[in-house]
């Protein structure tokens, strides 16, 4: 289910730097390391998950290094055969283990040494290290987010996996807040000693000045990813399922209703909670590719994908909400829209205007609300006007579902607004 690797580029920038997404232009080139190695920096909006592409990267080459590893002789791993330049620490969990290194988690990293693909050992080693109720540096937090990720990319989620890597995430947005408090009160306090009669101060009260607003931003972008990322801990919904690569294979060749609605309610249960995940998104897509692929008549593959896209525009709106308000942003925001408005029409145009379940009835619900919200978010926040024609075809779309889906009784304050929407926009 992991997400295909890119071709690496032949030079890679060492740090993360922040300008473009701050408005100002960005080095895309990938570090050699991903991100785990570059220092966090509290001004620098890179060290947010998601923001950049050295985020996916550095999971795309973990997960390479032990496809490699897993690929080597099994007599070899288990004689414990594994020179330092064979296995890093990533892979053993060493750099989650070196924080903490009681005999628990050296056992955990002695079993991911003779097997590192073993998603479960890998968790409980992340659950360790979080749970051992110490403050550990920031960056072990992030490393903590980064291994919870990588055991859930290893071909097979179930939703109690999630829960532990939504928490790493979350932690480690807290601490990475925190961190930002801290930070700016330092730098604070460095501005108000300067003195602004000396005119050899002024370049460094410059720099100060710069540093916190960037940090300033930071924490509202993280203050609102926080909002969003944190509904699947306060909501736990649905029951604890589980569900593997094999499963989806088999969607299609499913004889009974029955049978499919249970692996239906499986994959929404998964994905109510992957969706808030921002590093795992690569992944859904991946396992929401092979539901397509197995059944491409059934809506719920483009019905989850669309909700995917649908969770990863609203990050990108809160980024441009934090203040990281550059074209690029904008960009980014009407890109996945592009793709959550297509994923959810396809989910819409495979259900029709006869709805058969609660599932369906949600499919054509959320395909207004993701057109309503779009238009919501480019009107108010993006301040961008969309061309009458299309504005007018998608409107007329999102009402159309409403009206097939108004045996749900869930339509009317949605039909009520998107009506107005209409009639304002001259559409009605």
């Amino acid at each position: 289910m992991a997400k295909p690797p890119r071709k690496a580029s032949p030079k890679r920038a060492q740090t993360i730097i922040n300008k473009e997404v701050l408005g100002a232009g960005i080095d895309y080139n990938k570090p050699k390391e991903g991100i785990s190695k570059a220092k966090i920096r509290t001004d620098e909006v890179g060290n947010i998950p998601g923001i950049i592409e050295h985020w996916d990267y550095d999971i795309e080459l973990r997960l390479k290094e032990l496809d490699a590893l897993a690929g080597r002789s099994f007599m070899k791993r288990a004689m414990g055969v594994l020179a330092k330049q064979e296995a890093s620490e990533k892979t053993t969990g060493e750099e989650l283990a070196s924080h903490h290194p009681d005999k628990r988690s050296m056992e955990f990293v002695a079993e991911l040494k003779s097997d590192p693909k073993n998603a479960f050992t890998r968790l409980q080693l992340v659950s360790a290290i979080g749970s051992a109720g110490r403050d550990f540096p920031l960056e072990a937090y992030r490393a903590v987010m980064l291994q919870a990720v990588v055991a859930c990319s290893l071909g097979k989620l179930n939703t109690q996996w999630l829960k532990i890597t939504a928490r790493s995430q979350n932690q480690y947005f807290l601490k990475l807040y925190n961190k930002c408090k801290e930070d700016l009160e330092k730098l604070n306090k460095s501005l108000s000693t300067m003195d602004v009669a000396k005119k050899e101060d002024n370049e460094v009260r410059v720099t100060l000045q710069k540093r916190i607003q960037n940090v300033k931003k930071n924490m509202k972008i993280l203050r609102l990813y926080q909002l969003h990322s944190g509904k699947p801990i306060k909501e736990s919904s649905g029951g604890d399922c589980a569900i593997s690569e094999q499963e989806i294979k088999n969607f299609a060749k499913l004889k009974s209703d029955e049978d499919q609605k249970h692996l239906t309610n499986k994959l929404v249960t998964i994905m109510s909670i992957l969706r808030y995940i921002l590093l795992l998104h690569p992944t859904g897509h991946a396992l929401l590719d092979q539901v397509i692929n197995a059944d491409k008549n059934n809506p719920i593959g483009y019905f989850l994908k669309g909700r995917l896209y649908m969770s990863a525009m609203i990050f990108a709106v809160s980024l441009y909400e934090g203040g990281a308000r550059s074209n690029r942003v904008k960009q980014l925001i009407q890109d996945k829209f592009k793709d959550t408005y297509h994923q959810y029409g396809l989910a819409a145009s495979k259900v029709g205007s006869q709805p058969k379940s609660n599932t369906e009835h949600t499919i054509l619900i959320e395909h207004a609300q993701a057109i309503y919200y779009f238009y919501v978010t480019a009107k108010n926040t993006l301040e961008i006007s969309l061309p009458k024609e299309w504005l007018r075809t998608a409107l007329e779309k999102a009402n159309k579902s409403l009206n097939f889906a108004v045996e749900s009784g869930k339509i009317e304050g949605l039909q009520t607004k998107l009506l107005q929407a209409m009639r304002n926009e001259g559409c009605a």
